[in-house]
């Protein structure tokens, strides 16, 4: 059973790390110790100001809410929202975006359908999707097939970046995101999502190239902090499971340096499902910018979950 403890814990989680790193940004890697929860920085924000990993993690969550499951379209207008009119961000202000990204809403504008627009090319496996799926793990149903997740995840990534690796990533940290609502061990979670994600695409001939770029992935020494999706997967699952809170799992996150807000993000979605809302700093919740649209969002988000 879901609570919302553990989705809004989830959510919170991943706006919460992205904050914390928005400061750090491009830097070098620093002691965990000396990771703070401040503004300004790298990018010169208020404290508590997340950036387009937090904003088009937003956008999802508000297309499920409304629409009541995944719609490529819907997902793809709310995406294009935040970039003309900084939709779900902080003040209404953009202020980072990927180049990947940018590329595939360009091609959206110009009539390439969402499903074709994110580039499938081998320098194309950034980390823009993975930074943003957490809430289809959330909004998927416990007691339906993980075969469905897989596909609505993998097609949801493929709006940016369509990349089988890129997909993959998306698909087994999904996976993993589902597993720990009801299995308390990190790694036996992890464990039983790459098995099942290798039986799925081991029975179906179409993800044969899947299949393929997991076992680059499970297998992939990764430069720690960077943002090429498999670094990033790799570091983010490195704080999550060394970690045994999660003010330390996200500051581990920011220590590598290189792309802090992303890699905390994504580790934040995790360990906020994982510890709970309340585990979350008070400071770090009280000074989070949520805004009422925000928060009416994700509001409506639970509606349809039922918690």
């Amino acid at each position: 059973m879901k609570t919302k403890q553990q989705i809004r814990g989830s959510i919170l989680g991943a706006l919460v790390g992205d904050a914390l790193g928005v400061p750090y940004e491009f830097e070098k890697p620093v002691p965990e110790k000396k990771v703070e929860w401040k503004g300004f920085g790298s990018h010169r924000q208020p404290m508590g100001t997340w950036s387009d990993d937090g904003a088009l993690l937003l956008c999802a969550v508000e297309s499920l809410g409304e629409k009541g499951h995944f719609d490529a379209s819907h997902l793809a207008t709310r995406f294009l929202l935040w970039q003309a009119k900084g939709h779900m961000a902080c003040g209404k202000k953009i202020f980072d975006i990927g180049n990947i990204t940018v590329e595939a809403f360009y091609r959206m504008r110009n009539g390439v359908p969402p499903l074709g627009a994110g580039l499938k090319n081998e320098f194309s496996c950034g980390n823009g999707s993975l930074m943003r799926i957490l809430p289809h793990a959330l909004f998927h149903p416990l007691n339906s097939t993980e075969e469905q997740l897989i596909e609505i995840v993998q097609a949801s990534s493929a709006i940016t970046h369509g990349h089988p690796l890129c997909q993959v990533s998306c698909a087994l940290y999904c996976l993993l995101a589902h597993n720990l609502f009801v299995e308390k061990d990190k790694r036996r979670a992890y464990e039983n999502s790459v098995a099942r994600l290798k039986a799925v695409y081991e029975s179906k001939s179409e993800y044969e190239s899947h299949f393929v770029e997991l076992t680059k992935l499970i297998s992939h020494k990764a430069n720690w902090g960077g943002g090429f999706v498999a670094d990033t997967f790799h570091t983010s699952l490195k704080a999550f499971f060394e970690a045994g809170s999660f003010q330390d799992a996200l500051k581990k996150a920011v220590s590598f340096g290189k792309d802090t807000d992303t890699v905390a993000s994504i580790t934040g979605g995790l360990a906020g499902l994982y510890y709970g809302e309340d585990e979350i700093p008070v400071k770090w919740r009280a000074t989070l910018r949520l805004e009422e649209e925000h928060e009416r969002v994700i509001e409506r988000f639970f509606e349809r979950v039922g918690v």
